[in-house]
């Protein structure tokens, strides 16, 4: 859940982000903007990965709108968001069928 949340809440965070990116008139401030949005979301996910799955992995979803689409694009920011959410869902449906198949004791939990 905490990845499909980070999903969802990092393609809201782009939106504003994306459009942003697409005012600006010149070639430089949107590299500058983008430059400092990838530096930012690379200190978001290495801050909060083991404290905070929901916004590591919502840092995760804006650095790769941010540097795959760019300015925003109805088109292709829903082509790469409708799979990224796709393989969250099949990555977590097979966590939970192995978590099913192969269920871990407390002592191999905290090893």
């Amino acid at each position: 859940w905490q990845r499909l949340n980070g999903t969802l809440l990092g393609a809201l965070v782009y939106l504003p982000v994306g459009l942003l990116l697409g005012s600006f008139n010149s070639d430089m401030a949107m590299t500058i903007t983008m430059w400092v949005l990838v530096i930012a979301s690379l200190y978001g996910i290495l801050v909060y990965l083991e404290h905070n799955y929901t916004i590591a992995t919502a840092c995760i979803m804006l650095l790769i709108l941010t540097v795959s689409v760019g300015p925003f694009n109805p088109e292709m920011a829903e082509l790469i968001f409708s799979q990224r959410v796709l393989f969250t869902v099949i990555g977590g449906a097979a966590m939970v069928a192995l978590g099913v198949l192969i269920p871990l004791n407390e002592k191999e939990i905290t090893a």
